[in-house]
């Protein structure tokens, strides 16, 4: 039986070696297979992570933008409120209206203190002469919608240069200056 079992031995071997042989390269196969699948989703993957760097890049930029963009408006809208704040604390117009003339007796123009209200309006002018170096004051009630008149006969004759300023409580003083 010894001899019998060598006898099979010697046929089977081929036949294992065959089998062997043909399971390693089907190892082989596949495990080359699994390398180029593999290798292929890694690239593929690389890719994607590039691609995700480059949109994180962008979003970056996209975000200072944005953070700029807020910081300008958030800087504009401080300014408007401090301007709409400006305009809220602003004292009405004075409701005088100022205008000069020739005067008819004696030199120099006249003022005109036209009150536009209904009611007695009453008021501080300040007239000023850079040329003489003088100044005035005269505290004027002005009556309900009547013009009250400053010039020679009263004191003072506005030549060129002159500046008057009008003061009331609670009103923009306005200012005028005597032209050509």
């Amino acid at each position: 039986m010894a001899e019998n079992e060598q006898v099979v031995s010697k046929r089977t071997w081929p036949l294992v070696a065959i089998a062997t042989t043909g399971l390693s390269l089907i190892v082989v196969i596949a495990l080359a297979t699994a390398y180029v699948i593999l290798r292929s989703d890694l690239v593929a993957t690389r890719n994607s992570l590039e691609q995700l760097k480059e949109a994180k890049r962008q979003l970056q930029v996209e975000l200072q933008v944005a953070k700029n963009t807020i910081s300008e408006m958030s800087s504009k809208l401080e300014n408007s409120k401090a301007k709409l704040q400006n305009i809220a604390n602003r004292l009405p117009d004075l409701p005088i209206e100022l205008s000069f003339r020739a005067a008819v007796m004696g030199n120099g123009l006249v003022l005109k203190l036209d009150n536009l209200t209904p009611r007695e309006f009453p008021v501080k002018v300040n007239a000023t002469s850079p040329t003489f170096g003088k100044t005035r004051v005269f505290e004027i009630l002005i009556p309900a919608k009547k013009i009250v008149e400053i010039g020679h006969m009263e004191g003072w004759a506005f030549t060129k240069g002159d500046t008057v300023s009008i003061h009331s409580e609670g009103f923009e003083d306005k200012v005028l200056k005597v032209a050509d």
